[in-house]
């Protein structure tokens, strides 16, 4: 049976904090229930806002095979969220812009959602974290892994590791490049 494996500094990261939750969580999620319950549970316990986006829901329910496996996809994670998190057309405007400049090569194999991940982290770094175990998505030089949880699948003998990142300011500025500062 697998289960869920978790350090020390799990709880003093996520306190009253919002945890905005990445397409990968869902998918496990789904496939570990039982194990993620009394984790979500702690996470509450600790004055955690559950939170995703619309774009994640919509990452997750692709490839649904029917209506009715579409609303047990998002029933499924309408059960793990406190809210979805607004995303307003400035995030797909300039922001999003500046965050491909910020993220430099490693941009062309971000998606879009991880990309809207990182600006909402980026817009509210006081007090929302992102979870994903695609750390790929979320370069070291703008987010700062703040603590991890392994999932451990004792059946298939794997191990897999979610992140918990922020946007960190690096030397006083919350951002590499502006998109202001490319000329046209």
């Amino acid at each position: 049976m697998p289960s869920v494996i978790t350090p020390s500094t799990l709880d003093q990261a996520v306190k009253n904090k919002h945890l905005l939750f990445d397409t990968s969580f869902f998918i496990d999620y789904e496939n570990h229930k039982e194990d993620f319950i009394s984790l979500l549970a702690r996470m509450k316990k600790l004055d955690c806002t559950l939170v995703t986006v619309d774009q994640v829901a919509i990452e997750y329910i692709k490839g649904s095979k029917s209506k009715v496996d579409m609303r047990k996809r998002l029933a499924l994670i309408n059960s793990c969220i406190d809210s979805y998190l607004p995303v307003n057309t400035k995030v797909y405007s300039e922001q999003i812009q500046e965050q491909i400049l910020n993220y430099g090569r490693r941009s062309a194999s971000a998606a879009i959602t991880d990309l809207v991940l990182g600006v909402l982290a980026k817009n509210h770094q006081n007090d929302l974290l992102v979870l994903t175990k695609n750390s790929r998505d979320f370069p070291s030089h703008l987010f700062r892994l703040e603590s991890h949880f392994l999932l451990q699948n004792k059946k298939s003998n794997t191990v897999q590791i979610y992140c918990i990142y922020k946007y960190q300011v690096e030397n006083g500025r919350s951002e590499v490049v502006s998109a202001a500062q490319i000329p046209c």
